[in-house]
C-alpha cells in the first residue's frame, strides 16, 4: 500500500477522519435526523447504510401512523418522538457492535491481534452466527404495505403493530 500511496498525486489524496458520534437529539419543530446524521458508526462493521434504512422504514411506519389522518405540528413531533424511541437503543447497540469490530479488524495491540485470529480462525462457527444474530433480528418492515414472509435461519423479531399495520404477507419472487 505504501507504494501506493508514494505513486498518487498528493492532489487526488483525500484524507477522511473517521469518527464515531451518537448525539442525543434528533429532531426538533418539523425536522428530524436520520442516519450519519445523528449516530456516525465506524465502516468496519458495514452497517452505517443499514441503519440508514431502518431509521427511514422506521420514521416511515410513525409518519404514517400519526400524520396520515390528521398532518399537524403536535402528530409530527409524536411520530419523531416514537421513531426516536425505537430506534435509539437499536443505535446505541450498533455503534457499540462497530467499535468492537473495529478493535477486531484493526486493532494493533498484541491482544487485538490474538482476538482477530481466535475470532475469524478458531472460533466456531455457530458462535460467529450468534454475533451478528442479534443485529440481524431486528428488521422492521413498512407497516402499510403487506409484510414480507419470514425467512432465513435468523428469526426476526416481532413487527411492532400500529392501528393500520398492513397485517397480510405475500410471496416475493426472486429472480
Amino acid at each position: 500500500m505504501g507504494d501506493l500511496f508514494d505513486h498518487t498525486p498528493r492532489e487526488v489524496v483525500s484524507k477522511v477522519v473517521l469518527e464515531e458520534k451518537l448525539y442525543q437529539t434528533w429532531y426538533h419543530g418539523r425536522v428530524v435526523l436520520i442516519g450519519d446524521a445523528c449516530h456516525k458508526m465506524l465502516p468496519n462493521s458495514g452497517r452505517g447504510a443499514v441503519n440508514a434504512m431502518l431509521d427511514a422504514v422506521v420514521l416511515t411506519n410513525a409518519l404514517f401512523e400519526k400524520v396520515a389522518l390528521l398532518a399537524s405540528l403536535e402528530n409530527v413531533q409524536e411520530a419523531f418522538k416514537e421513531y426516536y424511541e425505537e430506534r435509539y437503543p437499536h443505535a446505541v447497540a450498533e455503534i457499540e457492535r462497530s467499535k468492537r469490530m473495529a478493535r477486531v479488524v484493526a486493532g494493533q495491540t498484541w491482544f487485538d491481534t490474538l482476538v482477530r485470529k481466535v475470532f475469524f480462525t478458531l472460533l466456531p462457527k455457530r458462535f460467529q452466527d450468534n454475533s451478528y444474530a442479534a443485529m440481524l433480528t431486528y428488521r422492521p418492515q413498512l407497516s402499510f404495505l403487506p409484510l414480507v414472509p419470514e425467512r432465513g435461519s435468523v428469526p426476526a423479531l416481532p413487527q411492532r403493530k400500529t392501528s393500520r399495520t398492513h397485517r397480510r404477507s405475500f410471496d416475493v419472487q426472486v429472480f
